[in-house]
């Protein structure tokens, strides 16, 4: 796969590095229109765009300001589009330019903008050329971008045997690059907060690796991809394992055929006689550890707030090998850490191995 010499992040650094960033200028009061356009490079599926609505999300939240998402798919312009249409003035002596949707934006301080010029790469050369205005002066022709506006564009690389054009050195010089990357743990987090099904969860527990197996010279139209896996779960909950036979079309046939093995090989304790105080024999097997971690992960979501049950599955943990424990306890803490920490028993356990959760 090819790599840029560019930043690398996964969608969760970046909200933290980009996403608090801009929300504190935005507080301070700072002029976005001084900020460069940015630039998510990566293959597809791997969360470019959905990184794009999490970073609106967190600056809404932190800036208590409403923030207005214009998503463009350049592919579908063409350059005149983005100037918009040609009309006489009211003299019928010059041709004025009525501005395009993209351009009717709120300038008014409780507002941000943010304009996403998705899949820009493949966007035709003309289209792209158009974009350069747009992307270094905030403007094309007469029509400008306001001072509360963001700019972000994503795009596949050439390599990644979709549809890509190479972009010009004028465009990529007005751009701030950023290659998005895949980490398990970092799409485990977002994973567990989204309500992504705990079957693909605790399936990937165990094969972390086929998150995101993408290889630019296959001829397959099913491969996995974080965005195939959260399809996964959308058809899992809506048709339960009876998906099964729509799974190849959505990861291929060969992950389908590891999850589908998978889930006939379960054999797991029920979380509610754990929650109860009861201690049922530990699973031996990975596969069914792993099952078990992410059904007691979600089972203690819709119960967080019975504190004799938590603490019991707490001291049922600890019987876990240290690993799992590590996996349970992460889950815990996304779900709600200052509960968690209500309970002596696991502020003893994080004490000794808060470095494994990298504290």
């Amino acid at each position: 796969m090819e790599r840029l010499a560019v930043a690398s992040l996964t969608p969760e650094r970046f909200l933290k590095t980009y996403g608090h960033a801009i929300a504190e200028a935005i507080k301070a009061g700072r002029s976005l229109g001084e900020l460069p356009a940015t630039m998510l490079w990566g293959p597809p599926g791997i969360g470019k765009s959905q990184s794009i609505r999490e970073l609106c999300a967190l600056l809404e939240k932190e800036t208590g300001k409403k923030v207005v998402l214009t998503d463009v798919r350049l592919l579908l312009f063409s350059p005149i589009d983005l100037r918009g249409l040609p009309v006489s003035d009211q003299e019928r002596t010059t041709a004025v330019w009525l501005r395009p949707k993209i351009f009717a934006m709120d300038p008014s301080q409780n507002t941000v903008n943010v304009l996403f010029l998705d899949e820009i790469t493949a966007a035709p050369p003309s289209v792209q050329a158009a974009a350069y205005q747009l992307v270094l002066d905030r403007k094309i022709g007469e029509h400008e971008l306001p001072e509360n506006c963001l700019v972000f564009a994503a795009g596949n690389r050439t390599t990644d045997q979709s549809l890509a054009h190479k972009m010009p050195k004028a465009l990529s010089n007005r751009l701030l690059h950023v290659e998005v990357k895949v980490s398990y743990p970092s799409w485990r987090k977002w994973a567990v907060s989204h309500d992504i099904d705990p079957r693909v969860v605790s399936f990937l527990d165990e094969h972390p690796d086929l998150l995101l197996d993408f290889k630019e010279n296959s001829s397959e139209l099913a491969f996995p991809t974080p965005r195939s896996y959260e399809m996964v779960s959308k058809v899992l909950k809506q048709f339960g394992e009876e998906a099964a036979p729509l799974i190849p079309g959505i990861v291929g046939p060969a992950v389908a055929r590891a999850f589908k093995a998978y889930l006939g090989g379960r054999n797991i304790p029920d979380p509610a006689r754990v929650y109860r105080g009861e201690r049922p024999p530990i699973p031996k097997e990975n596969d069914s550890l792993y099952a078990f971690v992410s059904a007691m992960g979600e089972y203690a979501k819709e119960h967080f707030d019975d504190l004799k049950g938590l603490e019991n599955s707490i001291v049922y943990a600890f019987s876990l090998p240290l690993d799992f424990q590590v996996v349970l306890f992460r889950t815990y803490l996304s779900i709600d850490r200052p509960t968690l920490l209500r309970i002596a028993r696991f502020r003893d356990w994080l004490s000794a191995n808060a470095y494994l959760l990298d504290e």
